[in-house]
């Protein structure tokens, strides 16, 4: 398998991931990344890991909150207006 398919099927797993899935995997990485030993190299892939988790629980929050209702003093829903 190419190295392009390879990212594209690790970005779509990625975006699979439920969000309560993305914030204990930015756990495990900020883990990793806390170990004095961990190598440069590795350290610098981590944190590439985690920022691209980062943006993706970002955009779904946002999309979500899009999403929201809230009631109105009228007992009506109309779309959250943060």
């Amino acid at each position: 398998m190419s190295e392009k398919n390879n990212i594209d099927k690790d970005r779509e797993e990625k975006e699979a991931m439920p969000i309560g899935t993305i914030l204990e995997t930015l756990d495990q990485l900020i883990k990793k990344l806390e170990e004095p030993s961990l190598p440069l190299e590795e350290g610098m892939r981590l944190y590439k890991e985690g920022v691209e988790l980062t943006r993706l629980c970002a955009g779904r929050l946002d999309a979500m909150e899009q999403k929201m209702l809230e009631i109105g003093e009228d007992g009506t829903y109309r779309e959250f207006q943060g």
